[in-house]
């Protein structure tokens, strides 16, 4: 049996041992999003003020978990927004320059490189986005989770 506490804090900065974690998000992996998840432990003979304490802890390391997604969003929001300005710079720049002072090859390489960029903003708005979006779902799902412990009946 896993100890709930990490051994290597005690008192009052006590928290719940990364492997109850580890645990619970190998599990709940597999639950859809629209299911609400219920954490049901059994056997458990600790004192009220203990599983309260557990319970706490454990919304509270999904809160934030689900609060870090949501900067991680606004984030990735703004990358996607400056990447995609960037790009659009360069090409005005690439456009505009005269080719008769810089040449050709100066003006194809903005071009590129603006084309890159676009590239960039685009996975960032779509792919990572979607990926963020989703680790937010699985947090939240966590963070609203019912957690009950039951008590082996002699």
């Amino acid at each position: 049996m896993t100890e709930w506490n990490d051994p290597m804090s005690y008192g009052d900065q006590r928290s719940v041992n990364s492997e109850i974690f580890d645990y619970l998000g190998r599990k709940a992996f597999n639950i859809p999003v629209e299911y609400p998840i219920r954490i049901n432990v059994k056997g458990s003979k600790l004192p009220e003020m203990e599983k309260d304490r557990i319970k706490s802890m454990v919304r509270e390391h999904y809160t934030l978990d689900l609060w870090e997604q949501k900067i991680n969003a606004r984030k990735n929001w703004h990358i996607a927004i400056g990447l995609a300005v960037l790009g659009a710079v360069l090409l005005v720049i690439a456009f505009g320059m005269d080719r008769a002072v810089y040449g050709d090859v100066l003006s194809e390489m903005l071009m590129i490189v603006a084309t890159f960029t676009f590239w960039e903003a685009a996975d960032y708005f779509l792919l990572v986005r979607s990926e963020i979006q989703i680790q937010r779902l699985y947090a939240g799902q966590m963070a609203t989770a019912d957690i009950i412990f039951e008590e082996e009946k002699e």
